[in-house]
């Protein structure tokens, strides 16, 4: 029962108005239309589900997938009602340049 409870509201909960937007029908189709590809874990739950009788989760707003010889780097931003949008922006572009370095000296195999 704990975890059915837990299971409905990480569902209830996904996407967070943070990562998504509101109204979230009409920001989740503005998504699927405006985003390139598909988030993956970027902007989902991740954390301990019912570890030693507690749960701990966190919603991923900076994740990087390495896959063979490509590194992918999602990076966000929140945005509300009273955001400045040019500000929003250069804040989640000062974000990804925090990897870039890091990034650039791996060595994949």
């Amino acid at each position: 029962l704990v975890d059915d409870a837990l299971a409905g509201l990480v569902q209830a909960l996904h996407p967070t108005p943070a990562v998504c937007g509101t109204p979230r029908g009409a920001a989740m189709d503005l998504i699927g239309r405006l985003e390139p590809s598909p988030r993956g874990l970027y902007a989902g739950y991740w954390g301990a589900w019912r570890w030693y009788g507690r749960t701990e989760l966190m919603v991923n707003i900076r994740c990087l997938r390495i896959q063979k010889e490509l590194a992918v780097l999602h990076v966000g931003g929140g945005i509300t009602a009273e955001s400045d949008p040019d500000s929003e922006w250069e804040e989640t572009e000062q974000k990804a340049r925090t990897w870039q370095v890091p990034i650039s000296s791996l060595t994949i195999r």
